[in-house]
């Protein structure tokens, strides 16, 4: 049997850096501790299932993506300074990926299932 390792901490921390983000960010964006980031990316605390969609929707990126066993590479790229951006703003960015991904979960289901 394979030996699986939980890959999510380090495509966490991967995405944030891609993103520009800092620990701070995210924290803010989650509603969090700025603590509980670093434990999540040192692999010392459980990843929430809220906390996997709300930062795949914010990556641009589906939550098995976000928890996938290879490296990720984050598709979608702050064409911004995101150090300037605030917390709404990075919830603005989410709800349009989260619009994106289930865009393109809907035009998948469609391509498999032809009327």
């Amino acid at each position: 049997m394979k030996n699986r390792v939980n890959r999510t901490p380090k495509n966490i921390k991967v995405l944030r850096e891609q993103s520009g983000l800092s620990q701070r960010d995210l924290a803010k964006f989650l509603s969090v501790k700025e603590s509980l980031i670093a434990e999540i990316e040192e692999d010392k605390h459980t990843v929430t299932s809220d906390i996997i969609d709300n930062l795949s929707a914010l990556f641009g990126v589906s939550p098995e993506t976000l928890q996938k066993e290879t490296d990720v590479e984050n598709k979608v790229t702050f064409k911004l300074n995101t150090s300037k951006l605030n917390t709404a703003e990075l919830k603005a960015i989410s709800a349009v990926n989260k619009i994106a991904l289930n865009l393109q979960f809907m035009t998948q289901l469609e391509k498999e299932n032809p009327s």
